[in-house]
């Protein structure tokens, strides 16, 4: 069975891995990252490979590899979400996986913030995985003064983001959205977990992910 993960565990591994100058200012430097992760668990990255199977990630354990395949080269913002599901896998589940699996293999369903299954171990292991995605790619403490900056700016006084069907709203929320994708080199549906996460967005018209924030990061 797959072990329950709290906000403040991913919060408290992203702050470890924080403090090892893997950030470029907002953005997450993989490179950094990766040679970090390589001397701590003695893994190797393989990147834009071609082959017949149909993956976009993939992590293996005898020996520890994560692959990325030239397919989830389509889109920038893929690409590294795509990478930091695979680390999310390797820090959050390689203990007990490797014990199981010889590989675990990532598409677009189980890459889907979104994504459900019938069997709930299967569930909890890729939702922990794009969750912890997320909290790489937007760590608190440099989201957090962003956000800030952003209210001031547009006069939001209530300090938070309201989502729903009048067209002002949307407007304001997806110009503030598009402009984080493109500062922190993330995906909107990335960054609408975090936000709502921290009570800095109410999206009344995305009820799965409100769902997935209730059900898995208590």
């Amino acid at each position: 069975e797959i072990p329950f993960v709290t906000h403040e565990r991913l919060n408290y591994i992203v702050a470890k891995l924080y403090k090892n100058n893997v950030y470029d200012k907002t953005v997450l430097n993989f490179d950094k990252l990766t040679k970090f992760l390589e001397q701590k668990y003695n893994v190797k990255f393989e990147y834009d490979l071609l082959e017949d199977e149909n993956y976009l990630g993939k992590i293996e354990f005898n020996p520890l590899v994560i692959k990325i395949s030239n397919n989830a080269r389509v889109d920038k913002n893929r690409w590294r979400f795509t990478l930091a599901h695979e680390i999310g896998h390797l820090i959050l589940h390689s203990p007990l996986l490797k014990e199981r699996l010889k590989e675990k293999n990532d598409n677009e369903s189980t890459l889907a913030l979104k994504y459900s299954s019938s069997n709930k171990n299967s569930e909890r292991l890729e939702i922990q995985a794009n969750l912890f995605a997320s909290y790489l790619l937007l760590p608190e403490n440099i989201l957090l003064p962003v956000m800030n900056e952003i209210f001031t700016e547009y006069r939001i006084h209530r300090k938070y983001l309201y989502l729903d069907s009048q067209p002002v709203n949307q407007l304001q929320v997806f110009e503030i959205l598009s402009r984080l994708s493109v500062l922190f080199e993330a995906s909107i549906e990335s960054i609408k977990i975090r936000l709502m996460k921290l009570n800095l967005l109410i999206d009344k018209t995305d009820y799965r992910i409100g769902t997935l924030i209730r059900e898995y990061l208590k």
